[in-house]
């Protein structure tokens, strides 16, 4: 009955997982966040068992308690733990750091540098906006000088 409640937990928040960022993304990222708790889950429980291998014998504490619901409680219980970790550090956001009063700040770009080579091009090549003669309008193109 602890095994099928553990496995009920996790394909719901599977369906949570893939529900929560598919609308925030899309339907690929839902999948990947499926996989990802998917691959966790795998590798957790192997390692759940290796550690309750070595602390527990297979019978457990009784017939609804045994090694492979202890593995899975322990499983849950560290899935819980990292979850709750990552939600926390999500949270939090720093403020940038003050600038520093020592340093020289750099000067502004200049706005006709940055399109430079772009209004050079089309200079050069007929039909583009900037060049002497637009395709779409018979006089001159002052749009972009």
């Amino acid at each position: 009955m602890i095994i099928l409640f553990v496995f009920y937990i996790h394909v719901v928040a599977a369906a949570a997982a893939f529900t929560r960022r598919w609308q925030e993304s899309n339907w690929k990222e839902g999948i990947l966040a499926v996989g990802f708790l998917v691959l966790i889950f795998v590798v957790g429980w192997q390692m759940a068992t290796f550690i309750m291998k070595l602390f527990v014998e297979q019978r457990g504490f009784g017939p609804w308690l045994d090694r492979d619901a202890l593995s899975l409680l322990l499983l849950t219980v560290m899935e819980g733990v990292f979850t709750t970790s990552r939600r926390a550090g999500r949270g939090r956001q720093h403020a940038p750091p003050p600038p520093d009063p020592t340093s020289t700040p750099r000067p502004a770009p200049r706005g006709g540098r940055r399109f430079s080579s772009l209004r050079a091009a089309s200079a050069r090549t007929p039909g583009l906006p900037g060049s002497a003669r637009c395709t779409v309008h018979p006089s001159p193109c002052r749009k972009y000088p």
